[in-house]
């Protein structure tokens, strides 16, 4: 995914006296490496990075505030993409073709109903509310100042519990807003869907349809498959059953087809089984209500031993070690060579 979101959840931080650099020191990630707007990370360390912002920051409505400070252009050809749509609808549908530039692992979906379009999230699990509460505020806010046009969504549903916040979402949507919702997303009605965008540039947005199409395909092509392949594997983590025959039946595709795929990317399917396991395992590590051996299991281990072993042979420390490490914010150990 794009780090442009952790970006603006570090100035949303640095903005309320937290600083920056020790919390991406605590997740392993290097400082220009956030900055850059094409950087990309791994989901895992964006999912570390935000529990530990939202543990120390004491914001509740953090997401929503990261959100409210992106400025326009972070999402580089998307946001001139939806700044140049005919119409609003039309601006969401392109975010929603092309939101693998974003962030590879997740979707978004279009559900047209007799009152107007709801856009729902499609989300990895486990995903953090906080960063379904970021996406929508991002999605909503942007096209919103993109197009010039002050609208409000109809309604805001949210695939959690409800928060000690609910007014700052009532603010920034100026919407009612229901949690514990069996998907998450928002609801666009139908005159706005079809309002004319008064910065529409059909010249302009047909060339930046064409690039983003292009750079949709070649992620499609680099990324895509392993991406695919990792998803399985997270899906398949709590049942234990990874070996490459069921992975290959969850994704209708034989097990030396799926290798070839790999290959043609310079990946073996045991090292993405591995890098998979240590991202999901450090990213539970954070979460304080977990025990270890909940970790273990979520992770696919039977016994928590057989994870500490694996967890020593990863990064050189025990879980409980490393998850002292974090609390202290000190910067997890890098993983072992071989």
């Amino acid at each position: 995914m794009l780090a442009v979101s952790s970006a603006a959840l570090l100035e949303a931080c640095a903005s309320r006296g937290v600083e920056p650099a020790p919390l991406l020191a605590a997740v392993g990630v290097a400082g220009d490496a956030i900055g850059d707007p094409a950087a990309r990370i791994t989901t895992a360390t964006a999912a570390a990075l935000w529990r530990l912002a939202l543990d120390r920051c004491g914001d509740p409505a953090l997401a929503l505030h990261a959100a409210e400070g992106v400025r326009f252009g972070a999402y580089r050809v998307l946001d001139y993409l939806v700044a140049t749509a005919h119409t609003i609808g039309g601006a969401i549908e392109q975010l929603a073709a092309h939101f693998a530039l974003i962030n590879s692992g997740m979707r978004l979906s279009l559900d047209p109903t007799p009152r107007g379009t709801w856009l729902r999230l499609g989300l990895p699990a486990p995903a953090l509310p906080a960063y379904a509460e970021y996406t929508l505020t991002a999605i909503y806010l942007r096209v919103q100042a993109s197009t010039t046009l002050a609208f409000a969504p109809l309604a805001v549903e949210l695939a959690f519990p409800a928060p000690g916040h609910r007014a700052e979402h009532a603010r920034v949507f100026g919407c009612p807003v229901r949690f514990d919702a069996a998907r998450s997303g928002l609801l666009i009605g139908r005159d706005v869907w079809h309002a004319a965008n008064p910065q529409r540039d059909s010249a302009l947005f047909a060339v930046l349809d064409r690039h983003a199409r292009q750079l949709s395909s070649q992620l499609g092509t680099e990324r895509g498959y392993a991406d695919q392949v990792r998803a399985a594997i997270r899906d398949q983590l709590e049942h234990g059953e990874l070996s490459l025959p069921a992975i290959a039946r969850r994704l209708a595709t034989s097990t030396r087809s799926l290798q070839r795929h790999l290959e043609l990317e310079g990946l073996a399917y045991q090292q993405l089984v591995e890098t998979t396991r240590r991202a999901e395992a450090q990213a539970h590590l954070l979460d304080g209500r977990l025990s270890v051996s909940e970790v273990a299991a979520r992770v696919g281990f039977a016994q928590p031993s057989s994870f500490t072993r694996a967890f020593l042979r990863w990064t050189g420390k025990t879980p409980q070690a490393y998850r002292r490490a974090i609390a202290a914010g000190a910067a997890p150990p890098r993983p072992r060579r071989g």
